[in-house]
């Protein structure tokens, strides 16, 4: 059968705005026909089509679908043929469904004092795990290159309470490496201890980014008492540790003395019993830092 006759079978009569080229394999002793439809007018898909001899015929429409292969996603076609790379997925994604997502995390394994390198730690996470010892109050925290990333109102506490041994009294060493995330981001770093409320707030340990606040500051603050050191440029990490030895509360920067206040209500010393990070207050201006190496641990 000649191409001429069988495209005359197919009902393919002019005018169609459609362009017709076609192309003959033998296979065996039958014959097949593959034809490529395009629309001359441009905006359309194009469609090949494969026509047997006894006149069964398959239309393969491209992109129709997008699948997972080699870790990436490829388009498909309604015939089940790959067509080209739909999205490359990073090394932190995996492709499901023929989308990129982000890998979640096995936590499985993971413990909140997995990884303590400190005598009596109670609590220590350099984000190898993702944010698996910690609960998401609010915003979209994420961990890259193995720092957490608040930015807007986001929050994060400890998954389980934080216990320190009952040998601390109450005492407490809690440390942060700490740095503002954008060149533009500004404001002031706040370390806050509360135990004045035993039946609600935010009681703990708590780190703050405060944008609303006087540049390159850092806040210690106590039960209400509060008390500001600086001038620190917190566009470059910072390493923060507070150490609560009875009343006092005692800031060090980089290693450094940086400030020492006394606390109210320490009659009675509270442990700490949680540990929140905030990017900041309900406000318009933006907040963001990122935090590294969160330890919690009594002398």
């Amino acid at each position: 059968m000649t191409l001429e006759r069988l495209i005359q079978n197919l009902n393919l009569k002019q005018p169609l705005p459609w362009l017709v080229v076609g192309a003959i394999s033998a296979l065996g002793c039958e014959s097949s026909v593959i034809i490529y439809e395009q629309e001359n007018q441009g905006g359309g898909s194009p469609i090949s089509r494969q026509v047997g001899v006894g006149g069964s015929e398959e239309v393969c429409i491209p992109n129709i679908s997008t699948v997972c292969k080699d870790g990436n996603a490829y388009w498909q076609d309604s015939c089940g043929k790959f067509g080209e790379m739909y999205q490359l997925c990073s090394e932190s994604q995996t492709c499901e469904k023929g989308q990129c997502v982000k890998k979640q995390p096995d936590c499985s394994m993971v413990t909140p004092t997995s990884g303590c390198q400190e005598q009596n730690c109670s609590f220590y996470d350099s984000f190898q795990n993702d944010l698996c010892k910690w609960n998401v109050i609010t915003g979209s925290p994420y961990v890259s290159t193995e720092k957490l990333i608040l930015e807007g109102e986001a929050l994060v506490t400890v998954k389980d309470k934080l216990t320190l041994p009952a040998s601390c009294n109450g005492d407490f060493i809690g440390e942060y490496k700490t740095q503002l995330l954008h060149p533009e981001t500004s404001g002031s770093i706040k370390i806050s201890h509360q135990n004045k409320y035993p039946s609600g707030g935010l009681n703990g340990l708590i780190l703050t980014h405060l944008s609303n606040n006087e540049n390159n500051k850092i806040i210690l603050e106590c039960n209400g008492y509060d008390m500001t050191v600086g001038d620190y440029d917190l566009h470059n990490q910072r390493r923060l540790k507070v150490q609560k030895i009875g009343s006092q509360l005692t800031l060090y920067v980089d290693n450094k003395l940086a400030g020492a206040l006394t606390c109210n209500n320490t009659n009675n010393p509270a442990p700490v019993s949680d540990m929140y990070v905030y990017a900041g207050s309900f406000t318009a201006t933006p907040q963001a830092m990122k935090v590294d190496d969160v330890t919690v641990y009594c002398q």
